[in-house]
């Protein structure tokens, strides 16, 4: 979990290593997308729920 706040957002990866960092290879684009729109700052003093785009 992030912190006792709300909303809370729980990150919890399902893969093994290598398959998790497989995916997030494939998926960076997302990633940077995401960044991009938000902002840095935003994102560093908010909490920002990603719209899930995995399985």
């Amino acid at each position: 979990m992030d912190d006792s706040e709300e909303p809370v957002h729980a990150y919890s990866p399902c893969l093994e290593a290598d398959a998790l960092e497989m995916f997030c290879k494939e998926n960076i684009e997302k990633y940077e997308a995401f960044n991009a729109e938000q902002g840095s700052d935003k994102l560093m003093t908010q909490r920002v729920p990603m719209t899930p785009f995995w399985k």
